[in-house]
């Protein structure tokens, strides 16, 4: 279910063209979205509180993705692209203190459980 997004856990890990690379993801991400409206990922912010996590008391780096199961990481992807188009350089962030690769990784082991 989340091949278009872990596929790139290797460049991630790899330091491979990290600019190109995060715009791919930012683009699977996207499609992962409009592919899957019945997750309701455009209420992320919702998803999110269910799950604990509340983004106006805390960073995205500061969450722990190992406990908000596979919808929660979609929505810390979704809010990062969405912190992304208002600052650019959040994903870049994310990428260099390890989050996004940890977030790709609960995808995998999610979609290994399947």
């Amino acid at each position: 279910m989340f091949e278009g997004l872990t596929k790139y856990i290797p460049n991630l890990e790899n330091g491979e063209d990290i600019e190109r690379t995060l715009s791919k993801i930012e683009d699977a991400i996207y499609g992962f979205n409009h592919e899957h409206p019945e997750c309701g990922l455009k209420y992320y912010r919702d998803i999110l509180k269910s799950r604990g996590v509340n983004l106006d008391k805390m960073t995205l780096s500061e969450v722990d993705a190992t406990s908000v199961g596979w919808l929660g990481v979609m929505g810390l992807l979704t809010a990062a692209v969405s912190e992304e188009r208002r600052s650019f350089g959040k994903m870049k962030a994310l990428y260099e203190n390890g989050g996004l690769v940890k977030w790709l990784k609960e995808l995998k082991k999610a979609d290994e459980k399947r």
